[in-house]
């Protein structure tokens, strides 16, 4: 299967930059999404991508075949690209059966018939659908339409599959089992797949690599874990997880660690950011899940733990774990425990290596002031 190159694409609606400049190599093979908030140009690369949008500047190549080059008036018609695309609303013709809908890719192909039934029969066993081949749309569940869309894309080997969140319109309990089968159907066919999604644990459960867009720009692209450990903006440690953003001032530069006066008060050791100077505006970023609390935070009486007081202002028991929203003087902080929570009065405590340093100070919405 082929590699996507995406090269300096931008796009515009009237007077508005959907896609500033985007730039990516999807590799083969490869499981790659594109994560962000509504309106951050996620779907209008992979419409680009598809044909379906004519961009303003940039190309787009696969395979060392040119889709798109604004720049020397390239521009290949959908129809000879060989994607599959698969839409949020499967998009399924209500007067065909499932055969007949994966019949008609391939009769617009001028695929034989006695070709037709093996390439229809070996894609509906791929997605586990083949003994409903002669159901219609309707008779139907919301995952098996899904799964027969899917099977509708692949049918007549595409180079680069683009699914533009397919899971979406499933229960979340469906989805769950939806998102573990796509992987393994995804490993399975070993077809390079563009995904896009707003939804962070589809992002991380099933891609290799994570591009985070905002305002139709990448902020970050990573694997999961280097997405989810390691972001490289308060705006991505933001949108990926539960995340708390304190700002101060550096205080000092130890071995191993950025010592921040908080701006509030007190200090709190962090991994060390040797690009920082003492006396720089800094935000120190930490996952909900690292703050520990009450006999949690016990062992932050050791030196490895950095211990802050904090005031609970509320407490939620969400099944396999409690919610706390805590007050750190003038910044609210979420934190995540097993146990309730004793009390108003409450100590934290926060490993050092836990808490990431960016330059500036967060805006409002991120620090939660």
């Amino acid at each position: 299967m082929p590699e996507l190159v995406i090269d300096g694409l931008r796009k515009r609606f009237g007077g508005t930059t959907i896609l500033n400049g985007i730039s990516l190599t999807v590799r083969d093979g490869e499981f790659f999404t594109l994560l962000g908030p509504s309106g951050c140009g996620k779907s209008t690369t992979l419409n680009c991508v598809a044909g379906l949008e004519h961009p303003d500047g940039g190309s787009i190549r696969v395979a060392g075949t040119t889709f798109v080059d604004h720049a020397a008036g390239v521009f290949l018609e959908p129809e000879a690209r060989n994607l599959g695309l698969v839409f949020q609303s499967y998009a399924l013709w209500p007067h065909m059966t499932i055969a007949g809908n994966l019949a008609y890719p391939l009769k617009i192909r001028k695929v034989g018939r006695a070709r037709q039934r093996e390439l229809i029969d070996d894609a509906l066993d791929n997605v586990g659908m083949k003994h409903l081949r002669d159901r219609y749309p309707h008779q139907l569940s919301g995952g098996q339409q899904q799964r027969v869309a899917l099977a509708r894309a692949l049918v007549y080997a595409p180079s680069i599959l683009l699914l533009d969140e397919p899971l979406s319109n499933l229960d979340a309990q469906l989805r769950d089992q939806a998102r573990a089968w796509l992987k393994r159907l995804q490993a399975q066919v070993g077809i390079t797949t563009v995904y896009v999604t707003h939804d962070q644990i589809e992002a991380l459960a099933l891609s290799d690599r994570i591009a985070v867009m905002q305002d139709g720009e990448m902020l970050q692209v990573g694997t999961p874990r280097e997405i989810y450990e390691t972001p490289a903006s308060p705006e991505v440690a933001a949108f990926i997880g539960r995340c708390n953003f304190l700002t101060g001032t550096v205080h000092e530069q130890t071995g191993r660690h950025t010592v921040v006066a908080l701006a509030d008060d007190g200090r709190i050791r962090a991994a060390r950011a040797d690009w920082a100077a003492v006396g720089d505006r800094v935000t120190v970023a930490v996952r909900a899940e690292n703050v520990l609390v009450d006999d949690a935070a016990g062992a932050g009486h050791s030196d490895a733990y950095n211990r802050l007081d904090a005031e609970v202002v509320h407490s939620a028991y969400v099944g396999a774990r409690y919610e706390h929203r805590l007050r750190i003087g003038a910044s609210t902080v979420q934190a995540e425990s097993v146990s309730e929570g004793a009390g108003a009065a409450v100590s934290v405590a926060i490993r050092p290596e836990h808490c990431i340093v960016y330059p500036g100070t967060a805006r409002g919405e991120l620090a939660g002031v």
